[in-house]
């Protein structure tokens, strides 16, 4: 019996060791993401002005506007390359209501804000615009103007009124 009790006491003795040499672990991930600053904010519309009936309208985005005429102005902020892309919800005319005049559309980046001096140093199609580009994490600003023109007759046998397009102006970062 006495070594009964004697094996109980060792048994009760080891069992606190036996659950404090129990371990568990866990990990937690840390990470974080660094994501370019990029902002576009449209500084002025594009108004071709008026336009007589016949007549034709165009905004070079390396020269001056017109009287009555402003180009569209969108502010690039960017701190890393990005890609300009431009979209007409009309795919390319203004319209009134059911009717159209067809406009191509040209844009170009400037250091100027200015929505009547265009200061681009060259138009291309508005859907063929080169990234912009900057070292990573260096705060720039760009200027893009849009243009463009309406041929002369275009508005013939139309309706008189305003006519209109919304032009989207997505900046993405580029990798």
């Amino acid at each position: 019996m006495r070594r009964t009790v004697w094996a109980l006491g060792l048994a009760a003795l080891a069992l606190p060791v036996a659950l404090r040499a129990q371990t568990a672990t866990a990990t937690v991930n840390a990470s974080v993401t660094i994501a370019p600053t990029i902002a576009a904010t449209t500084t002025s519309d594009l108004s071709f002005g008026t336009i007589p009936y016949g007549g034709g309208a165009t905004l070079d985005v390396t020269g001056t506007a017109g009287n009555g005429q402003t180009f569209g102005v969108v502010k690039i902020d960017y701190n890393a390359n990005v890609s300009v892309a431009v979209a007409s919800a009309n795919g390319g005319d203004l319209k009134n209501g059911t009717n159209s005049i067809a406009v191509t559309y040209a844009c170009g980046y400037s250091t100027n804000p200015s929505n009547t001096t265009g200061g681009a140093s060259s138009s291309v199609a508005c859907n063929a615009l080169p990234n912009l580009t900057t070292t990573a994490g260096t705060a720039a600003t760009s200027y893009l103007k849009i243009g463009g023109s309406i041929a002369s007759g275009a508005n013939t046998q139309k309706p008189f009124g305003t006519y209109t397009d919304v032009l989207t102006v997505t900046v993405s970062y580029v990798p």
